[in-house]
């Protein structure tokens, strides 16, 4: 081609095309809908919340980025949601993910119990299905319970299976199996908050995943305020947020 015309105006379609490129613009919202399947009608009052968190450390609570709340007023599921978020709070490399809830008058009825990875995927739009939380009367104490997430992350499999924990009234103590140690403590249970104190254990070494794992199992014990029945499972919560979950062993 030896037109100097159609060579300078391909060359500008080129310029254009890498401009537009370049100047493209981040994305500040994650959308998708909300919604669970059972046939339950919501009261006017219902609230849901929407969060978006930062979950990429594996041994500490999701980090909160953005929340979107709104009062149904009358309206059923499903509901549509547009989180905005601030691009500057988004870090490359790290990994996010969207949770919610639907509370009736601070009594939670419909709660997210799995992942729901967005932005570091390449993906920005998230329909949520809800599990109903469980009215069952359950006991969380006497009962032997097997470590199954931490901080949003699968628990790993100790030397001798799934940490574990034990509330016994009988003698008013807190035991457990960190997946390498053993430990013991005192707990109290009132109503549906919860107090861990983990006192004395063993001191045996272990891979270091494993010991990263336990230092963060024990955070959690010391940090619970309070606790839940999903679907049978019990959630373990800090500050309103889900800090580890664990199945009846």
């Amino acid at each position: 081609m030896n037109n100097p015309k159609a060579i300078a105006a391909i060359l500008a379609l080129g310029a254009i095309t890498v401009a537009s490129a370049q100047t493209a613009p981040k994305k500040t919202e994650v959308t998708g809908t909300i919604s669970y399947r059972e046939r339950v009608a919501l009261p006017s009052s219902a609230v849901v919340t929407v969060r978006l968190e930062d979950v990429s450390l594996a041994d500490a609570p999701s980090k909160f980025i953005a929340e979107y709340r709104f009062m149904t007023g009358g309206k059923q599921p499903p509901f549509s949601y547009r989180l905005p978020f601030a691009p500057g709070a988004i870090q490359k490399n790290h990994r996010y993910q969207v949770r919610a809830s639907i509370s009736v008058a601070d009594v939670l009825w419909f709660t997210t119990t799995t992942a729901n990875p967005v932005i570091s995927n390449g993906v920005y739009k998230a329909n949520l299905v809800l599990n109903k939380v469980s009215m069952i009367k359950t006991n969380i104490t006497n009962v032997e319970w097997a470590l199954e997430e931490i901080n949003g992350h699968p628990a790993e499999p100790g030397r001798n299976g799934a940490p574990n924990l034990k509330l016994d009234t009988q003698n008013g103590r807190l035991t457990g199996n960190t997946g390498i140690n053993q430990f013991s403590g005192t707990f109290k249970v009132t109503g549906n908050n919860l107090e861990l104190q983990p006192g004395a254990m063993t001191k045996m070494a272990g891979p270091e995943p494993l010991m990263k794992q336990e230092r963060a199992f024990i955070e959690v014990l010391r940090t619970a305020d309070a606790y839940r029945f999903v679907n049978g499972k019990l959630e373990v919560l800090s500050h309103g947020k889900v800090i580890a979950r664990f199945a009846k062993k």
